[in-house]
């Protein structure tokens, strides 16, 4: 026993240390000698999605997940690699039992830690970018809020929600996140960028101007914000 947990911490080591197919050497020496150990079936996972060989590395997770199914580090690795396989819904719900989970290790929804919730809600926010990426923006819209109600004070994820909207064409709903977002975090130039082109898609070139002004204030070396205010001078288009 003592030689199989050696091999593991060995290949967790070198995993750690970005040495991926030396891990991966050193897990499957260990998995052949004790394939019951989902720890193993679970870094060798890890290791496999990190080299492309996605497909393996869904077997190693789900043999983990077999061996013991409220692995939630397993459910995790395995709902993020198939975003990376481009397989939304199986990683939502992959997602959906990581939160079950979660929650069900206390006794009411308020007693789960923030580290967990802030877990959960990026696992949200992976999801709903990647809806935001083929243009599905009632999913996307649904992820950003399913992670905001968990980790409410996350400006990534308000932006992002805001983008959403916006691409979506509900202007007024992003328009009205976003005003929030750069009074509670006014460094976030980002917001301002995308309030000012808010303004500007719904005619009000006034406010897209004093929007991107204030954010020019702030960072005025924002080449984006500066070039926003030049096309406005010159009257170009978005």
């Amino acid at each position: 026993m003592d030689e199989i947990k050696n091999l593991i911490e060995k290949g967790k080591k070198l995993l750690d240390e970005g040495k991926t197919n030396e891990a991966l050497y050193y897990l499957q020496v260990a998995a052949k000698n004790n394939p019951e150990y989902a720890d193993i079936h679970n870094y060798m996972g890890s290791a496999l999605s990190i080299l492309g060989r996605y497909d393996e590395a869904v077997k190693s997770f789900l043999k983990s997940i077999e061996i013991n199914p409220r692995y939630i580090e397993a459910h995790v690795n395995l709902g993020l690699t198939y975003s990376l396989m481009g397989k939304i819904e199986e990683a939502e719900r992959e997602f959906a039992i990581v939160e079950e989970l979660e929650v069900s290790r206390s006794k009411t929804d308020k007693e789960i830690g923030f580290s967990a919730k802030a877990k959960i809600a990026n696992l949200h926010k992976d999801i709903g970018l990647l809806y935001l990426e083929i243009k599905m923006y009632d999913e996307a819209i649904d992820e950003f809020r399913k992670a905001l109600r968990l980790t409410p004070d996350f400006p990534d994820i308000s932006f992002y929600l805001a983008k959403a909207l916006s691409e979506k064409g509900d202007i007024d709903s992003s328009i009205k996140l976003l005003e929030t977002l750069t009074k509670e975090k006014p460094d976030f130039i980002s917001a301002y960028l995308l309030l000012g082109r808010c303004y500007y898609k719904i005619g009000d070139k006034k406010k897209a101007k004093e929007i991107w002004e204030e954010g020019h204030k702030i960072d005025p070396t924002n080449k984006k914000l500066s070039s926003y205010l030049k096309m406005l001078e010159g009257k170009d288009e978005l």
